[in-house]
């Protein structure tokens, strides 16, 4: 048996070599990333995608002679509106859209309320029928089918009133609550002063969105191969950005 002792500040990793970068250097690099990806969409991409819509719609070459025949085949239509039933068919032919499967008798109880939770985000409190249909359309036609899911927030204002408050009540409820507006003050023989308020309340809450995302506003890397070849991710374990290429 052999053992080797390495001294680890001997090591001269890469982690340990790397420069700290600084912000100029780092603005610097996202700029030409997102420059060289609004150019490949504008240049590469969005030619073929204008050219999909245009075979969909069945819009006219421009090379049509006066007095001939200027009919344009509609098979990319056709074609499309052919596949769209048994795509959506795959998803939406049963009573869930989503459906989580347990691992074991204990997690019967929580996959159907997983399942059950999902499927009414997806159905019910977002379209997801028409979202669904229409990044299918845009992967067929445009070959590029986004769909974004994100957590939106939101703020509520609910206006409360109450009346014949006394004089310690309306204190606390001043200290308690921002918003407290003293509409009436009148007299009351047994209370002393009595009070009429309104408070305005502020309620923020939230919701899951699901929608459909436009090809070109996802702006790609010309030399991605999927969505694991990232030009720039975060550094663990300081989670400061930098350069990256798989």
């Amino acid at each position: 048996m052999v053992s080797i002792g390495i001294k680890m500040e001997n090591l001269n990793t890469d982690t340990q070599a790397a420069e700290v970068m600084d912000l100029d250097e780092l603005q610097g690099i996202i700029s030409m990333e997102l420059t060289d990806a609004i150019s490949y969409i504008d240049n590469d991409l969005s030619p073929i995608r204008a050219a999909g819509t245009e075979y969909y719609r069945g819009d006219l070459f421009g090379n049509e002679e006066e007095g001939r025949s200027q009919v344009v085949a509609m098979e990319v239509r056709d074609t499309v509106s052919a596949m769209m039933p048994s795509l959506m068919k795959i998803f939406f032919s049963t009573e869930n859209t989503v459906e989580f499967v347990p691992t074991g008798p204990e997690d019967v109880a929580n996959a159907q309320q997983a399942t059950d939770y999902c499927n009414f985000i997806f159905n019910n409190d977002n379209n997801g029928f028409l979202t669904t249909y229409s990044t299918f359309k845009d992967s067929l036609v445009r070959k590029c089918g986004i769909m974004k899911c994100w957590w939106e927030e939101d703020e509520t204002v609910r206006i409360e009133e109450y009346s014949g408050l006394d004089d310690q009540t309306l204190q606390i409820l001043m200290q308690e609550q921002d918003g407290v507006m003293v509409m009436n003050t009148y007299p009351d023989q047994a209370m002393g002063q009595l009070h009429d308020v309104q408070i305005k309340r502020k309620i923020k809450g939230g919701r899951v969105r699901v929608m459909s995302v436009p090809p070109e506003e996802l702006l790609l890397d010309r030399r991605a191969r999927g969505p694991g070849h990232l030009m720039i991710q975060p550094s663990l374990p300081t989670d400061r950005w930098r350069p990256w290429r798989n």
